[in-house]
């Protein structure tokens, strides 16, 4: 039996509309590498003078790079790049599968979903449909953000516990297996496999690198989205090398999937 992360992060952009989901697979004997690579990463971008250790930094792509003191103008522009095109080569590198389950009319869908207004359980529900090849021999653990943190004041914070987040993964998981012990209706669960997808873990993205990693992708596959949806004549220098980047990723590792759902009142 082998085993892998699946690490998430959800956004939401209010200019499209959209609500999405990223899962980013990490199979457990990858674990470590990936680790070490980000936390190196971490390092590389705020050297410090001889004989002192700073405090780890996070990479919260929104305000990437914000909280690092010498970093400033085009400077910092040049490492957020750095940043973007090492979460792309670490994806390469160790051919971590990346799920990106988008809709982009959430605000119709909420309006049917009323208790899941970021359409938590949809998304979800689209990332295990991805996963049941993947189960069929492999123990699969979400990882995701879902403890505020005490982190610096330039990163965005919730301010709890998201109820409705919570419910959305781990009362859907909990359902499913509840579901599972009964034989007469196990076998119309839509997703197959599930006996292998496990509990979900909610962490601290203010001190897990690969939840950071997946916040980085994301952003990355976010601006893949918005080159093809919205409408700008031109784009900045910084938004031209930054959907390069993004574009990067390679194509057999990637499964997005965008959608504007039909509904009928």
């Amino acid at each position: 039996m082998n085993t892998a992360f699946l690490f998430l992060d959800e956004c939401t952009y209010e200019q499209l509309d959209l609500a999405a989901l990223t899962g980013l697979l990490v199979p457990a004997e990858h674990y470590s590498a990936v680790r070490d690579a980000m936390c190196k990463l971490a390092v590389d971008v705020q050297p410090s003078p001889p004989n002192t250790v700073p405090s780890a930094i996070e990479f919260h792509a929104r305000v990437l790079l914000n909280d690092v003191a010498h970093l400033h103008g085009d400077k910092i522009d040049s490492v957020r790049l750095s940043v973007f095109q090492r979460a792309v080569d670490l994806i390469s590198e160790y051919q971590l599968r990346v799920r990106r389950v988008t809709y982009l009319n959430r605000r119709a869908i909420a309006k049917v979903m009323p208790t899941d207004p970021k359409l938590y359980g949809l998304t979800f529900f689209g990332i295990q449909a991805w996963l049941q090849e993947v189960m069929t021999d492999t123990l699969v653990i979400p990882v995701m953000d879902g403890v505020p943190a005490t982190g610096g004041p330039k990163i965005p914070r919730a301010s709890g516990v998201d109820p409705v987040l919570i419910r959305a993964f781990a009362a859907s998981v909990r359902g499913t297996h509840h579901f599972r012990q009964y034989p007469n209706l196990a076998g119309n669960l839509s997703i197959a496999n599930t006996h292998n997808l496990g509990e979900p873990v909610f962490a601290d993205s203010a001190h897990s690198v690969l939840l950071q990693l997946v916040d980085v992708v994301s952003h990355l596959l976010l601006q893949r989205e918005r080159a093809d949806f919205e409408c700008e004549p031109a784009l900045g220098s910084f938004r031209q090398q930054s959907l390069a980047i993004a574009k990067s990723i390679p194509s057999h590792l990637l499964h997005a999937s965008t959608t504007k759902m039909q509904i009928r009142v």
